[in-house]
């Protein structure tokens, strides 16, 4: 069937069929490699990649990331999407069971892109060290205000070149790399134990502390087991981290201390509005948390803080409409009215379903709440709620990318088939309306349609801004099709 959509809104008529989608996802959820149908659907979905590769390469290739290098729009957001290729397929060709005539195509691939993350890499690096009179960030100038930041600034652009040279076997580069990451990350440590250094650092995701600690997660994600190289516990300490973690805790509870009188819960705001989506609000700066705080090794939390982050994420809970329906803004009693944050409250009533606001962000956020307590079932149930409303309204217009299009619903989507209680075929129902997110842009490959290309999707789509980045376009999206290929083990990058 035809995507249809309707004048004035944000996404396409869910039309699709995710019981087609129901014999592949027994194949991938039990790994089962051998099997014709994961035969098939590899070798698909490997071209599709390879596609959406030479398109990106094509069209955006590293001499352009001179002049944006950044991992949210630029170049180190698409060497990240070609490590990422890199690390899972590399991984999926030595398992067992892997058809042997799959095994050097896998390999080939993945080489191939690894290549191509390193002139992405080493051009994003080479943008910061480099002034420009045209398109690019005076980096000198905002270094204390957006270079910890691991989606804008710096950072980011230090995490996926550490990442790509540690790949090369470059350990030597990857550690003065990681060493320029911490040292980006001590802006965020305060002077005085109330502000940052810099006065001016936020504490959300995109461009703040919550997300240099996403990206300190990633990077024990990715380095932490290899043996041959353990200098990632000796250059991004749990000490560095855990005073991260205290500091973001007691701005949290500082702040709602202020708008309600009491210290039960933490609260954020960012640019005086109290948001609570995931990139500038309280779900993502809560899954920060606890995702940094579940690393091996990680000193535990103490029982103040324990207690602080179960009753936030109650909290968060009751801020959805019954239905799973989250607004953008978190909503206070209407009693406080204190600050001109408070004040902002109750007036948002948009409905925005992706990664960045809206009930997208509450799947993960409920992912990461598992890390408090695995056995807890009620992050799981609030899973599956939010997932059904990404589910209904996450055919988004506004094109592939992970935060505010289909891509990123997706990746929710698959979340929710990690997380979910029951049945093996409840939670395979999730991993099939995945499957069924991205054949909706696949299926339109040699379409005429009035775009630059079949990725951008149907006739309605909305051409991204940066079209071939991580965040925004394609990019994004390639990200998804290869942990399609081992949704158990999927991770959106570099959440």
């Amino acid at each position: 069937m035809e995507a249809v959509y309707r004048k004035f809104f944000r996404h396409y008529e869910n039309n699709l069929d995710a019981d087609a989608f129901d014999d592949l996802a027994r194949v991938l959820d039990g790994e089962q490699w051998a099997a014709p149908e994961f035969g098939q659907f590899a070798a698909h979905t490997l071209d599709a990649i390879a596609e959406v590769a030479r398109l990106v390469v094509s069209k955006s290739p590293p001499a352009l990331a001179m002049h944006e290098p950044t991992l949210y729009a630029g170049g180190a957001g698409i060497a990240l999407f070609l490590y990422h290729a890199w690390s899972r397929l590399k991984a999926l060709a030595v398992r067992d069971g892997v058809p042997t005539s799959l095994r050097p195509r896998l390999l080939a691939d993945a080489d191939a892109y690894l290549a191509h993350a390193h002139a992405y890499a080493t051009q994003s690096v080479e943008a910061l060290r480099r002034s420009h009179d045209r398109g690019t960030f005076h980096w000198e100038q905002v270094e204390a205000e957006r270079g910890p930041s691991v989606f804008c600034g710096q950072a980011g652009i230090y995490l996926v070149a550490a990442l790509v040279a540690h790949a090369r076997q470059d350990h030597t580069g990857a550690t003065t790399l990681l060493k320029e990451f911490v040292r980006l990350g001590s802006y965020l440590l305060c002077d005085d134990g109330d502000e940052p250094a810099s006065g001016i650092c936020e504490d959300e995701v995109l461009y703040g502390q919550a997300g240099y600690l996403l990206g300190a997660v990633y990077l024990y994600r990715e380095l932490g087991d290899d043996a041959a190289h353990p200098t990632i516990t000796a250059i991004l300490r749990y000490d560095f981290l855990k005073a991260l973690i205290d500091q973001l805790i007691r701005r949290g509870v500082a702040l709602a201390e202020q708008l309600t009188g009491r210290r039960r819960i933490l609260l954020y705001q960012w640019h005086d509005h109290l948001y609570l989506g995931y990139a500038h609000g309280l779900m993502g700066i809560l899954s920060a948390l606890l995702e940094t705080l579940a690393l091996p090794g990680m000193p535990a939390p103490t029982e103040e803080q324990a207690q602080l982050l179960r009753r936030t994420l109650e909290w968060v809970y009751t801020q959805h409409d019954g239905r799973g329906y989250y607004n953008s803004r978190v909503r206070l009693r209407p009693a406080v009215t204190s600050s001109s944050a408070a004040e902002s409250n109750g007036r948002d009533t948009k409905r925005l379903v992706q990664w960045c606001h809206g009930s997208p962000g509450a799947v993960f956020l409920c992912s990461s709440a598992l890390c408090l307590d695995p056995d807890d079932a009620r992050p799981r149930q609030e899973a599956v709620l939010a997932a059904e409303v990404v589910w209904r309204e996450g055919l988004l217009r506004k094109g592939p990318g992970l935060c505010h299009g289909i891509g990123g619903n997706a990746y929710a989507l698959l979340r929710c088939y990690v997380v979910a209680a029951g049945s093996d075929a409840e939670r395979r129902l999730w991993l099939q309306r995945a499957l069924a997110y991205a054949a909706f842009l696949t299926r339109y490959r040699g379409v005429d349609v009035a775009t630059p290309h079949w990725l951008f999707g149907p006739p309605g789509t909305h051409i991204p801004d940066r079209p071939y980045s991580l965040y925004e376009g394609a990019a994004g999206f390639g990200c998804l099709l290869v942990d399609l290929l081992c949704p158990r083990h999927a991770h959106l990058p570099p959440c």
